[in-house]
């Protein structure tokens, strides 16, 4: 004949506090539960209850730093619940700017003052090279402008005539000239000779 016996049984327990204060050496696989927080401890008949590691304790604390990126953390460690704050800027090295602003973004990468503009046709933009630009003020080009392939608009004092080489239909603006010596076209040739006056 089969009889069936139904047992319950509880555990050695405690608040963490009383067991800390009492701290005596539990017995070997006697198992004590820290009534207040959940945790366990299993004796070994050796070690006394404060020295004794938590069975499977999990995260109990949670901190966090941002080492040598320039970041920063506030608000840990963590034991129960709260919050991690993240502060600082992210290095150049770290993938960052190590600015807070854009100007200040701008200087610690090296970049020109075009970085922040938008680019455009007209107004205060940076000009788009394939695009039809309206210029609303004056523009200075150094050494003469190419139209298409390669007709040029030249400026300059003397006469161009064996001194500048420029394509057939160039023109040159003679800064020093007088009437009928102002203006020249490039008529015939592709060196420095074949210009007309006009």
């Amino acid at each position: 004949m089969t009889t069936t016996i139904t047992l319950r049984f509880t555990v050695r327990g405690g608040t963490a506090a009383d067991l800390a204060t009492v701290n005596e050496v539990p017995l070997a696989r006697e198992l004590i539960v820290e009534t207040d927080t959940g945790k366990q401890k299993l004796g070994n008949g050796i070690t006394a209850y404060n020295s004794l590691p938590y069975m499977h304790a999990g995260v109990t604390s949670v901190d966090a730093s941002g080492g040598s990126t320039g970041l920063t953390f506030s608000g840990g460690p963590i034991t129960g619940s709260g919050t991690l704050t993240l502060g600082g800027t992210l290095a150049i090295a770290n993938g960052g700017t190590g600015a807070t602003t854009a100007d200040g973004a701008q200087s610690a990468l090296g970049l020109g003052s075009a970085a922040t503009v938008n680019t455009g046709t007209s107004g205060a933009a940076v000009p788009l090279l394939d695009g039809t630009n309206a210029w609303t003020n004056q523009q200075r080009f150094a050494s003469g402008i190419i139209l298409g392939t390669a007709t040029q608009i030249l400026t300059g004092t003397g006469t161009p005539e064996s001194a500048v080489s420029a394509p057939k239909g160039s023109l040159y603006l003679r800064t020093d000239g007088g009437a009928g010596t102002t203006l020249y076209v490039k008529e015939s040739g592709s060196g420095n000779t074949g210009w007309a006056a006009k």
